[in-house]
């Protein structure tokens, strides 16, 4: 069977975009359905109503990464999704509210510096792969906590083109 592909090409993007991220907003995953069906790289709303909770995170700490593997022997690719969080200046709640999210999968969306927001693993949800708590050495190091969460989609994670009004609510972080 052949694959029909679609190319449009892409002229020279305006530099005008900054890298990082801002914000993340996190929930329970409810299962898949969540999200309605991706349209032209974007997602317009949930398919019904959910809360996700802001997590704050301080300037150039944090990323979102997406990895394409490909395998031309087995005919697969698939878009591993990565969200490298750090929070400084931790206390005991915050170790509770990270050992809880350590428990189950997330439904993620991250808010970037251009304020887009994307949707990690919008299909089959996130993990929480790993992380520490680190009291630092210097002075100047790192008091607090790091997180790896994981999603493995067939697609690249999509905007969510819609931020109010609709079935998403976001919840400033306490």
């Amino acid at each position: 069977m052949a694959c029909n592909i679609t190319v449009n090409g892409r002229a020279l993007a305006c530099k005008d975009a900054l890298g990082g991220i801002r914000e993340v907003y996190i929930g329970r995953w409810i299962g898949t359905g969540t999200w309605v069906q991706p349209s032209g790289g974007a997602i317009s709303d949930a398919a019904e109503a959910i809360q996700l909770f802001q997590f704050a995170v301080q300037a150039g700490s944090s990323s979102f990464t997406q990895t394409v593997t490909a395998s031309t022997e087995n005919g697969s690719v698939f878009y591993t999704q990565v969200l490298s969080l750090s929070f400084n200046k931790m206390a005991a709640t915050d170790v509770s509210e990270i050992a809880e999210l350590n428990k189950g999968r997330l439904m993620i969306v991250v808010r970037d510096k251009n304020d887009q927001y994307w949707v990690m693993g919008h299909v089959s949800g996130c993990e929480v792969t790993g992380g520490t708590f680190v009291s630092g050495q210097a002075a100047g190091d790192l008091n607090g906590a790091t997180m790896e969460i994981t999603a493995m989609e067939v697609t690249a994670a999509p905007l969510l083109s819609t931020t109010s009004g609709g079935n998403v609510t976001f919840t400033d972080g306490a």
